[in-house]
């Protein structure tokens, strides 16, 4: 089985500095899974799509219907999806 939380210390992408300075969106979107996620959020390869690491389900449904809802005025729809990654 695996730990959420410590899958959300462990995130890094290098990518990430490069492209949050050529598009403020991508690290905008990313801060606020951030915010959303109690276990951690990061950028996808180059800036493409970002993901959230969720305890389960239920909060990975709660933390995407929260990030559509509270979309700021400016800032692009985003496709969310939650998907199931590996088993607890």
């Amino acid at each position: 089985a695996g730990d959420p939380v410590a899958v959300g210390r462990a995130l890094f992408n290098r990518l990430e500095r490069p492209a949050f300075a050529l598009e403020p969106v991508v690290e905008r979107v990313r801060q606020r899974l951030t915010d959303l996620s109690s276990c951690g959020a990061l950028m996808s390869g180059s800036g493409s799509a970002a993901f959230a690491v969720c305890r389960s389900r239920e909060e990975a449904n709660r933390l995407a219907a929260a990030f559509v809802k509270d979309r700021p005025p400016g800032e692009p729809e985003s496709r969310v999806l939650v998907v199931r990654s590996f088993a607890p």
